[in-house]
């Protein structure tokens, strides 16, 4: 299980203030299997790091639920048109 604060290490240098500002910036949840973190034509505001676990995106299409996104953990996962455009 890699952790924000970890994921960032890795990339670059991470000062005291560097972790100081990620732990006030986010927070951590556990989720529980199958809970729908994005919804189709929600306004998103959060972007979120999994730190262990699968996330499966998907839509449906005609009542077939069509798999489009399977992401592991290390990863960030977001709708970036809502969280960046509010759409």
């Amino acid at each position: 299980m890699k952790s924000l604060k970890a994921y960032f290490q890795e990339k670059i240098e991470v000062d005291d203030l560097d972790k100081q500002i990620i732990d006030r910036i986010s927070s951590s949840q556990i989720l529980p299997a199958k809970r729908i973190v994005i919804k189709a034509g929600s306004i998103e505001k959060a972007m979120y790091f999994l730190e262990s676990g699968i996330v499966r995106g998907f839509k449906n299409q005609d009542g077939k639920i069509i798999v489009e996104h399977l992401i592991d953990g290390g990863s960030f996962v977001a709708s970036m048109d809502s969280l960046f455009n509010d759409i």
